[in-house]
């Protein structure tokens, strides 16, 4: 038997990379998965198909996560295309590597933006489906 056989997962930052990894695995334990990038273009098209070839239903939301608004609204997408949500993994995540000196106020915003309030938008978002 799959672990997540049946469950639904709603993974942030998914359409390449680390979360895409963790998408892949997790389809792999019988999840459907929902996931979000910022934009809908090749890699989130691409994904779709690899994971829906593990036979999971799956489908990519552009969505800036950083956005309260956006996040409620895609959360409620999810809902309404997957039926719950129990699992969220909150990997969205962006990088301005530079020296600090050189970093701007405007990077270093995005970068809080990105990696922490997103967190914080998905979780409240989710939360009220999961309970």
């Amino acid at each position: 038997m799959k672990l997540l056989e049946g469950k639904v997962a709603l993974i942030t930052g998914a359409a390449r990379g680390i979360g895409k990894s963790i998408a892949l695995k997790f389809a792999q334990e019988g999840a459907n998965i929902a996931f979000t990038d910022l934009n809908r273009d090749e890699n989130m098209e691409a994904t779709e198909k690899e994971l829906e070839a593990l036979g999971v239903k799956a489908k990519g939301y552009a969505s800036n996560a950083a956005d309260f608004a956006q996040t409620e609204e895609v959360v409620g997408k999810v809902k309404e295309d997957f039926g719950r949500i129990d699992v969220l993994v909150n990997n969205a995540g962006i990088t301005k590597d530079g020296l600090m000196m050189r970093m701007t106020e405007a990077q270093w915003d995005a970068v809080i933006a990105v990696n922490l309030k997103s967190a914080f938008n998905f979780i409240h978002a989710v939360l009220p489906i999961m309970m």
